[in-house]
């Protein structure tokens, strides 16, 4: 098999509103785009870690955009799913560890 190799965009430019990141998830839309969703916050755990999200279209992603807060408590381990008929569900932890 035979990789090709876009362009490189990184969507964790300085300023960015969390300090780590992990746990992604990702999904296509019906229209062909993608969504990927993650936990970010200042370290895992702590009560500003946050879910942040991104759309891609064509070949550049969005800035990273707050999903869900946990108003003081940690968010964990977003998963995204698109439905048949579209939707797209986000289910995430939220509370302590």
């Amino acid at each position: 098999m035979r990789l090709t190799v876009l362009e490189h965009q990184h969507l964790f430019a300085p300023g960015r509103a969390f300090g780590q990141c992990h746990a992604s998830t990702l999904t296509r839309r019906p229209d062909g785009s993608l969504f990927c969703a993650w936990f970010g916050g200042s370290q895992e755990g702590a009560s500003d870690v946050c879910i942040y999200g991104a759309l891609q279209s064509g070949e550049r992603w969005s800035a990273p955009f707050l999903l869900a807060s946990g108003d003081g408590e940690p968010c964990w381990n977003p998963v995204l799913y698109t439905r048949p008929d579209g939707r797209t569900l986000l289910y995430f932890k939220r509370g302590a560890p």
